[in-house]
């Protein structure tokens, strides 16, 4: 393996550990946040610990490293729609304003999407997914930022 290739594994490797280890103690407090944080924590959480699956995935492959559960994107990918789902009806519950649920709604959609967009498109040049990972996220930013609006 690389020395640039390690360097990167490794920060990438920092970060999920970080983010899991966040995960965890936030699991061993007693969770007082609403059924709407709880979603929107929980849709987060996911962007993020799935997205740094797959780079992880990347880089391992890329280095001719085995891969492990740590780097199965596939998985947290299927985990992050089915518990999102599953939150997404209990904060719907607490939303009152009926633009506000649609809103709720379409930024699920948009999750699902940025989450599903995980997946490399076939023969999908590096800097072409990158872009558009970054408008992905862009969509769930204004899809929040308009349920806010809403609510």
């Amino acid at each position: 393996m690389t020395g640039e290739v390690r360097v990167k594994v490794t920060h990438i490797v920092f970060a999920a550990l970080m983010a899991t280890a966040s995960a965890v103690s936030a699991a061993e407090a007693p969770d007082n946040r609403t059924p709407l944080e709880r979603y929107r924590g929980g849709t987060q959480f996911y962007l993020l610990s799935c997205s740094l699956s797959f780079k992880l995935a990347t880089l391992k492959a890329e280095g001719d490293q085995s891969q492990d559960e740590k780097n199965d994107y596939a998985g947290c990918i299927t985990k992050g729609k089915t518990v999102s789902k599953s939150n997404l009806g209990k904060a719907l519950r607490t939303v009152k304003k009926p633009k506000a649920q649609e809103a709720l709604k379409t930024y699920h959609v948009a999750f699902v999407s940025a989450l599903e967009g995980i997946f490399p498109g076939t023969d999908e040049r590096r800097i072409s997914y990158e872009q558009r990972q970054q408008a992905l996220k862009d969509k769930v930013t204004e899809a929040w930022a308009r349920f806010e609006v809403e609510q």
